[in-house]
């Protein structure tokens, strides 16, 4: 997935008091050897070395910011430069998409219909289902627990869908996705936040804590890298 900007809204003086200088960055991802010492949502202090071997490679969020470290060698994350320029928004939605560039989700909260797995939601989210190609009408079947099941037509030309109203969802609940020309089943599990975090620290930790992959990705690929 390449990258694309976040679309922010919050200000520069939100963000930073969120994000202070004292704060410790968090592990986001994580490969090679050393991984299990430093596992995506591991926090690190500034001023704490971190020891990598060759084949390291770790991605660490720190003031809005990601940092890659790879190995050999030991960094501290109070030498990197501080950005100030990116005040976040956990709500809102990425900027445009370059020419010929792979499309993405437009936003975090988005169900990107080909991809299975855990998805957070909030408390008060707005699911719409999303899907990287509509050059199709497709008939969309989402079965539920309990063998309850939606059927909804998707037009060509819309990227974007409402969840069923008639299909509630609920924290936990698993549900598959089948759709016209599709023989590879999306099959989805919910995790309800209770709250979203308005600090980026706390958003990728709560993606990290409830194992929701694909949407902690999302985050990662479109958070600046730190100057």
């Amino acid at each position: 997935m390449r990258s694309r900007n976040i679309a922010f809204s919050i200000t520069i003086a939100a963000a930073l008091a969120a994000t202070s200088a004292a704060e410790a960055g968090l592990v986001v991802r994580s490969a090679g050897p050393s991984s299990s010492a430093y596992p995506p949502g591991r926090s690190v202090g500034d001023a704490a070395p971190i020891a990598l071997k060759p084949g390291d490679v770790i991605t660490v969020l720190v003031s809005n910011a990601t940092r890659v470290l790879r190995g050999p060698g030991t960094f501290t994350l109070g030498g990197g430069t501080r950005t100030a320029a990116a005040a976040f928004n956990a709500r809102g939605r990425f900027g445009a998409m370059r020419a010929g560039a792979v499309p993405s989700s437009p936003s975090l909260w988005h169900v990107d219909i080909s991809q299975s797995g855990t998805i957070c939601i909030g408390p008060d989210t707005i699911v719409k289902l999303w899907r990287p190609e509509n050059d199709l009408d497709v008939t969309l079947a989402i079965a539920g627990q309990g063998g309850a099941t939606q059927k909804v037509e998707w037009a060509s030309g819309k990227d974007e869908l409402a969840w069923p109203t008639a299909l509630p969802l609920s924290d936990g609940g698993e549900y598959q996705l089948t759709w016209t020309g599709n023989d590879d089943p999306t099959r989805l599990k919910i995790a309800r936040l209770t709250s979203v975090p308005i600090d980026p620290n706390g958003l990728a930790k709560a993606f990290i804590d409830k194992g929701c992959q694909s949407q902690l990705d999302l985050f990662i690929d479109n958070t600046p890298p730190a100057a």
